[in-house]
């Protein structure tokens, strides 16, 4: 049986009440779904996606978007914020002495280390083609700061 929408007016008019009640009563519906959802998000800890709720059911109003597409958009944006955290935490539990990136190596100080090698590297395409990289260098040059 397919499900037919029915707009506020023609609502109304189905059970026989005034049109402003249908509507007051939509309203403070949205409310206290807005209001649970809220709470339910604070109780579950899902903290990212309860700070950019509002902008994001503004944004999705705007742009006609579905409710699954809501929730796609703030579980990833919480799912985003969870794993920078995990990254740093275990990147600040590891002790490491600093937090160095590709982007930041300088080149110069080190020509023998071709640039396109490590960027080639770096897109770790090696462990999908199931290759071994080899590193080799004086004692110690791995672990120079």
């Amino acid at each position: 049986m397919e499900r037919q929408e029915l707009t506020l007016a023609e609502l109304a008019r189905d059970l026989s009440i005034s049109p402003s009640v249908v509507r007051r009563w939509h309203r403070l519906s949205s409310a206290g779904s807005y209001e649970r959802v809220r709470d339910q998000l604070s109780r579950l800890t899902l903290e990212t996606a309860l700070a950019h709720l509002d902008a994001t059911l503004e944004r999705a109003q705007k742009e006609e978007r579905l409710p699954v597409e809501v929730l796609d958009e703030l579980l990833g944006l919480e799912l985003s914020t969870r794993f920078e955290r995990r990254i740093e935490t275990n990147r600040e539990l590891a002790g490491l002495p600093s937090f160095k990136t590709i982007e930041s190596f300088d080149f110069a100080a080190q020509p023998e280390i071709p640039k396109a090698t490590l960027e080639e590297l770096a897109t770790l395409r090696f462990l999908h083609q199931g290759e071994n990289v080899l590193l080799l260098g004086p004692a110690a040059w791995a672990r120079r700061t």
